[in-house]
């Protein structure tokens, strides 16, 4: 769509964009593109692959385009369109976002009307934090100055995962630069206001996403939550009053200050405010980060941005929050996405991840696969969370294997709300969220693996068996040739059999067959 309509209106775009579409769109018009990725420029004429670094701009206005001049420079970290405009205002580079700004409502003003709009575009496909410590480094830096003189505090940390080398580099550079440029350290730009920035890198662990564990892991210590109160408002990093954000949190709070309360509350809803990044995945056309308003439906997303579901499979159900959210049904999806409305449907808004699953997910089984997850990231140190989710697990292999009955369905919801209430942290608080998700909208799932033996979704082995129907079948032998172990037997053009005592039910003789057989 973006590409459509660069092609259409003639937009002017700074930011990242692959090669091939960035060709298309330079044939159509008087473009300038800046590759924030490679800190590199492609200009019209120059497509051939020729990658220079930005020093400078200025506009052409006999051609309606922008040129820039360009040299070596050495690495730099900014964003795209923030390095070109930082370049410009190098007497006071703290405000190189309210000097991007006032270049595109400069652009709107001068130009004439209908002949050129700005868009910025900012791409990633990946996780959220990850992606803003890779391209928003800038941002993530000047919001967390702007929080430590918000209430007194003269050190920060930015804890990152070690697996994320692209980001801990770029916030290395950028932490150095703007130290070199006076916005970190001591007496910043004169005030009297001391502040500094280092990073901390973390092993992964999931649990280090509760604030305490993640202070703890700081300290040093193996990252495990402590209970509150003290909070860490009051007693929290080397026993300090600490206050602690995601990084999505902080890259709003550069743009809220230039641009006012009132901007940002015109976007969301009346109890939601703003925009959400989503890590959209699973059975969906279009996958990636995608920023929507507060209050976009469900439908809205998928449809419209993802593009629908892949083959022509019917929607059934959106895991939000991760392994720790639960499902929305198909029968919800016009809800619109914000923290109170997610509350009330029995899930979670999370970091923003978003999967999307199919007719051919077994939801049962889907609870299982994400408290799989739950309980090798359990740190522990508390027994609800270290027994009860190993204890969960084993109720649902049960219930998978075929081998459950009514009962253990009530004992499953009965363990799920005991592990809520008395677990230390938030993850033990929330690993029952995605059974208690799919044991209130798919129940009938449930009950058909227990009382039926069967799996509707046709996932759990343990539940499937695979036969060939006779008048169906027309002896083509590839099923036989497929099959890995050798189970099914016939002559051409006869109908064949299964040997179910050697199927391992890997499924392929279904995939393989041209005939519905």
């Amino acid at each position: 769509a973006i590409i459509q309509d660069a092609v259409t209106n003639k937009v002017l775009m700074l930011g990242y964009m692959n090669k091939e579409s960035l060709d298309k769109t330079i044939e159509t018009n008087k473009v300038c593109f800046y590759s924030r990725s490679r800190n590199c420029l492609w200009t019209k004429g120059e497509t051939s692959g020729n990658f220079l670094n930005v020093v400078s701009i200025k506009e052409d206005c006999d051609n309606d385009t922008l040129l820039i001049k360009v040299n070596p420079v050495g690495p730099v970290c900014h964003t795209g369109a923030d390095t070109c405009f930082n370049e410009v205002n190098k007497e006071n580079p703290i405000l190189f976002l309210s000097t991007l700004q006032d270049f595109i409502n400069k652009r709107h003003e001068e130009m004439p009307e209908g002949s050129y709009t700005t868009s910025l575009f900012q791409k990633g496909v990946a996780k959220m934090s990850q992606k803003v410590g890779e391209e928003a480094v800038e941002t993530v830096i000047e919001a967390m100055a702007i929080a430590g003189y918000a209430i007194g505090a003269s050190q920060g940390y930015v804890y990152v995962r070690a697996e994320y080398p692209i980001a801990v580099d770029r916030l290395n550079i950028a932490i150095q630069q703007a130290r070199e440029a006076g916005m970190l350290g001591k007496d910043i730009f004169g005030t009297g206001f001391d502040f500094d920035i280092d990073l901390r890198l973390g092993a992964g662990a999931f649990v280090c996403g509760e604030e305490t564990a993640l202070m703890t892991s700081i300290e040093g210590n193996r990252g495990e939550p402590r209970p509150r109160p003290p909070f860490p408002a009051e007693k929290g990093l080397y026993n300090k009053p600490t206050i602690l954000n995601n990084v999505e949190t902080y890259a709003n709070i550069p743009q809220i200050i230039l641009k006012g309360a009132d901007w940002f509350t015109s976007m969301g809803t009346e109890k939601s405010k703003g925009t959400k990044v989503f890590a959209l995945g699973g059975k969906i056309n279009n996958t990636g980060l995608v920023e929507v308003p507060m209050g976009t439906t469900l439908r809205e997303v998928i449809d419209e941005i993802g593009g629908g579901i892949p083959n022509g499979k019917k929607f059934k159900a959106a895991q939000t929050g991760g392994p720790s959210g639960g499902c929305i049904p198909a029968s919800l999806m016009d809800t619109p996405i914000d923290y109170d409305n997610l509350t009330a449907i029995g899930c979670m808004m999370g970091s923003g991840g978003l999967i999307v699953m199919d007719e051919d997910n077994c939801m049962v089984d889907i609870a299982k696969f994400f408290l799989d997850f739950t309980v090798d990231e359990s740190c522990g140190k508390c027994t609800p969370c270290r027994i009860g989710t190993k204890r969960l697990r084993e109720m649902l292999e049960k219930i998978t294997d075929g081998k459950a009955t009514l009962k253990d369905l009530d004992e499953l919801e009965e363990l799920c709300y005991y592990i809520k209430e008395n677990s230390l942290c938030g993850l033990g608080q929330t690993a029952p969220n995605p059974v208690l998700a799919t044991l209130k909208f798919f129940k009938d799932e449930y009950i058909a693996h227990v009382v039926d033996k069967k799996c509707p979704a046709g996932v759990c082995k343990k539940l499937v068996s695979y036969e060939i129907v006779a008048d169906a079948c027309k002896g083509c032998t590839l099923c036989s040739r497929k099959c890995p172990v050798g189970a099914i037997s016939g002559t051409v053009k006869n109908p064949h059999v299964i040997d179910t005592t050697k199927c391992i039910k890997c499924g392929v003789c279904m995939d393989s067959c041209k005939f519905g057989a």
